[in-house]
């Protein structure tokens, strides 16, 4: 709902209203918004003058349910969270204060955007640079030639390799025979092993 500006004899009509001064006045006017909604207080009982009065919020005529916004200040003060109504001037700053967080909000998005992303596919607009051709081809031809070295290197170093693996096999029955835990046996029950039985019955 857009704000309309309030003309002199409405505005007379609301200072009338909020008059509380009146004897057989029920219901005081306390103030409006920027949409042109009404807020009002009054009392429903003979003993709500000792309780708290209700407060109740009306709308223009001419406006359609959906499009009814109610400010935050406002919904307060129906609430009875908020004593005071709030002005004209604090409900214009607030609404200054939201357009600011806005711009603010969509400047932080833009640059957000703006920054690489993991997910994004290498090389794309907004990827992973990919790595230089030169370097990728450099380094291909290294893996090549160590390949190539490999192989013709590989029918010298056979009688050597095979040399090394004759030693290593002649060692391991030697490690194997020797028991490393011989020496720290030093018990006398350690060394016993039972025995098949005979067959004879022990004597009581």
């Amino acid at each position: 709902m857009s704000s309309r500006p309030t003309g002199p004899i409405k505005a007379a009509w609301y200072k009338w209203k909020s008059q509380r001064w009146v004897p057989w006045r029920k219901r005081f006017l306390v103030g409006l918004d920027l949409h042109g909604n009404t807020f009002w207080e009054f009392r429903d009982t003979l003993s709500s003058h000792k309780h708290r009065m209700r407060r109740i919020v009306r709308y223009p005529t001419a406006a359609h349910l959906s499009d009814v916004d109610v400010g935050p200040q406002w919904l307060q003060w129906l609430r009875h969270t908020r004593k005071e109504a709030p002005s004209l001037a604090e409900q214009a700053q607030d609404v200054v204060r939201v357009e600011n967080l806005k711009i603010l909000a969509a400047r932080a998005d833009q640059r957000w955007r703006e920054k690489a992303s993991v997910l994004d596919a290498p090389g794309g607009v907004r990827g992973q640079p990919l790595p230089a051709i030169g370097v990728g081809m450099a380094a291909d031809a290294t893996e090549e030639q160590r390949e190539l070295h490999g192989e013709s290197e590989g029918p010298r170093g056979t009688g050597d390799a095979q040399g090394s693996r004759e030693g290593r096999s002649a060692s391991k029955p030697k490690e194997q025979a020797e028991d490393p835990w011989k020496q720290a046996r030093g018990g006398p029950s350690e060394q016993w092993q039972p025995q098949a039985w005979g067959g004879d019955a022990t004597s009581r």
